[in-house]
């Protein structure tokens, strides 16, 4: 049966959904990292940007992608080992999350 949660950190909300498919367990979380500054408009702006998502996707193996409506968006999906608890869940969850802290200063204090 699938399990339906969110946590928040850094004032963003993670919606989570954990499930048992074939392969094991696996956890899906997303978060909607607000839109795009206008000041993103700025050329030297833009740039700081686009080169913080190019090293946090090299870094970040989910999903971190501007929506169609100018906001950033991550998902990302991994696989749990072992038995499904509270603290294996964490385990896999902060990577990704902390992955996002550089991004999220950079965008509540350059922009």
């Amino acid at each position: 049966m699938p399990c339906h949660f969110e946590f928040q950190c850094y004032g963003i909300v993670f919606p989570a959904l954990a499930y048992t498919g074939p392969s094991g367990t696996t956890l899906q979380i997303s978060a909607d990292a607000g839109p795009l500054p206008c000041s993103v408009e700025n050329i030297d702006s833009r740039a700081r940007l686009q080169n913080l998502v190019r090293q946090m996707r090299r870094k970040f193996p989910g999903q971190l992608v501007v929506s169609d409506s100018q906001r950033l968006t991550l998902s990302e999906e991994i696989e749990i080992e072992g038995p499904v608890t509270a603290v294996s869940i964490f385990k896999v969850v902060t990577k990704p999350v902390l992955g996002m802290r550089p991004l999220i200063n950079l965008l509540k204090t350059q922009f």
